[in-house]
């Protein structure tokens, strides 16, 4: 079936696309519609087109790389690392690179969420183990630094631990594997 997918997705969209669809296809294969031979390939491209316009994994900028990295060191600060104050400028910088991205800065306003909202979510995810690589996201960075994450974060309050965990392992599931956020 990997062949026949790479093939079609190769015949019918540009190559610069074809990897990305690839990759993505093969892991909700599983997913796909059962359709009849006549019209199949239609049929397919508009699942295909459906799935990747809503849930497309974006690997993150090379500042947000970079900061992440920054952020994912060991949670055991060394006493130069805490005289430097060198995992809160981390912080600081993932919350500074926050608010200069124009549709972070838009989904915040639609929620009416802060600076320290957002420092308030992401110390949260990493207390319940969202601090972690998943592909090239570390998933607590990557959840407030998307606009679509931050969305799904900030649309129904999180009241709870186990509301926190919940939404914790959804991140990780829509990094890893591109599973929509709902």
């Amino acid at each position: 079936w990997r062949q026949w997918m790479a093939f079609s997705v190769r015949r019918s969209v540009p190559s610069s696309v074809a990897s990305r669809l690839e990759l993505q296809c093969c892991v909700r294969c599983e997913k796909m519609p059962l359709t009849s031979q006549i019209g199949t390939n239609k049929r397919m491209l508009d699942w295909l087109r459906k799935i990747l316009s809503t849930n497309r994994i974006v690997p993150p900028s090379a500042n947000l790389l970079s900061i992440s990295k920054s952020l994912a060191l060991p949670r055991q600060p060394s006493l130069q690392d805490l005289v430097s104050g060198r995992s809160e400028s981390a912080e600081q910088a993932l919350l500074n690179y926050c608010e200069a991205n124009d549709e972070v800065n838009l989904v915040m306003k639609k929620f009416g969420a802060s600076r320290e909202d957002l420092a308030r979510i992401y110390t949260a995810l990493v207390g319940v183990g969202a601090g972690q690589w998943v592909g090239e996201h570390y998933v607590a960075a990557s959840a407030i630094a998307h606009s679509h994450a931050l969305h799904y974060l900030l649309e129904t309050p999180i009241e709870s631990k186990d509301q926190t965990i919940e939404k914790a392992y959804k991140l990780l599931e829509h990094f890893e594997h591109g599973i929509p956020l709902a």
